[in-house]
């Protein structure tokens, strides 16, 4: 009989499944495999491969012998407790995710984290990963000053933009905090671009700082580039047409950043011996990168492994109907979380900054980041690697 030598195959992955009645958000879930030692990879991979289209982020595969357990001590703030957050726009991807990355990254080191959310029915996920619900409708101000209700040491504020009234509801949100009258400080999420008054969108994100500013009662700008998350939307053109659009000429450079380096500069602010210090700052949050579109169809290519996608500089128009195309596609795997997105008010957004880029503005990095997180942040081959499959390559297994 033929003795095969068996490993225990540890699997920690925290993800979550794009489906409306089933939601995987835990920070950790294990599987213990015994089985030769040989055979594990393949089958594994196999599996992967066939549910990876359930899953945000990629699992995180590592074999092991022993089963090691990580105890976290909750941080606290300069005044020794654990703190109060509450984050709005939980029903859009932006404000969606940095909940999702506060929850599983951060979840001990809150007391409460509230989420403000127009359709509550987008926030289940983040229930069940630990976050309070927190129901608002902008027609009813009582709702709003609601939310923000209690003691509260943080708002993470994300400007609203499910529909055109953008700057009229998210002054809304910044009067209900001082009609509630315990929140200590704010942290108001803005674009780089915010003070390039040639677009409209931008015009709108200058007016919101200095709302906030002259309403709130310590606050924070973190002003951001392109987010690289948003290339999530670019999957389905890359894989049906082989070509990466944007509105760019091939020498316009500009320095994406990844969602969860935001969040961590959040994090950095709000637990940070020294927060008070960043009162009243304002901070521009830039990759660690400067890229054109045809190197960033490069670190694409070499994440995917074919090295087939080309670049393509299209009209401002066909990139729009692009990205309304995603929004009314009934094959959108983010759909059942983000139904109805990217609306029109995100996508002229995504659109105004890219003519942001075009006018040579966006060429820069800045130290911001590095000096809140202590890094530089991540490059954009990361995301792509991590994201692989959406774009045509392979399931990429991390530390397989």
């Amino acid at each position: 009989m033929t003795q095969h030598r068996c490993q225990l195959l540890f699997i920690p992955f925290k993800g979550v499944m794009q489906n409306k009645s089933t939601c995987v958000h835990s920070t950790h879930l294990t599987v213990i495999i015994a089985l030769p030692l040989r055979y594990i990879k393949p089958h594994i991979q196999t599996f992967l491969r066939r549910h990876s289209n359930i899953l945000r982020t990629p699992l995180n595969i590592t074999p092991s012998l022993t089963l090691q357990a990580t105890m976290t001590t909750p941080s606290t703030s300069l005044d020794n407790k654990q703190i109060t957050v509450v984050i709005t726009s939980g029903d859009q991807y932006i404000g969606n995710e940095f909940a999702h990355h506060m929850l599983t990254e951060y979840r001990a080191d809150f007391r409460r984290l509230s989420v403000t959310l127009v359709h509550p029915e987008r926030g289940r996920c983040l229930r069940r990963s630990g976050a309070e619900l927190k129901p608002i409708d902008y027609k009813n101000e009582n709702s709003l000053v609601a939310a923000f209700g209690g003691e509260v040491d943080w708002v993470l504020l994300v400007p609203d933009s499910l529909d055109d009234n953008r700057v009229e509801n998210t002054k809304k949100l910044v009067d209900a905090m001082q009609r509630a009258g315990q929140v200590a400080n704010v942290i108001f999420i803005s674009v780089a671009g915010a003070e390039a008054q040639n677009w409209n969108q931008m015009k709108e994100l200058l007016e919101l700082e200095n709302y906030v500013k002259q309403k709130g009662k310590n606050w924070v700008i973190l002003r951001t580039t392109w987010i690289s998350n948003i290339f999530h939307l670019w999957g389905e053109y890359v894989v049906v047409n082989g070509k990466f659009p944007l509105t760019l000429e091939p020498n316009q450079k500009f320095s994406p950043i990844q969602h969860e380096d935001i969040t961590r500069a959040v994090h950095a602010i709000i637990h940070g011996d020294t927060h008070r210090h960043h009162q009243g700052k304002t901070y521009t949050l830039t990759g660690p990168e400067q890229l054109d579109g045809p190197e960033i169809v490069d670190r694409l290519n070499r994440a995917i492994g074919n090295g087939r996608v080309e670049y393509l500089t299209v009209k401002r128009e066909v990139l729009e109907n692009y990205l309304k195309s995603r929004r009314d596609g009934a094959d959108d795997k983010l759909k059942d979380l983000f139904e109805g997105q990217p609306t029109d008010k995100q996508t002229q957004t995504l659109l105004d900054e890219l003519e942001w880029v075009r006018a040579g503005q966006a060429d820069f990095t800045t130290d911001d980041l590095k000096n809140l997180i202590g890094s530089d942040g991540q490059k954009l081959e990361e995301f792509f690697k991590r994201n692989s499959i959406e774009f045509g390559g392979p399931f990429v297994a991390q530390n397989m």
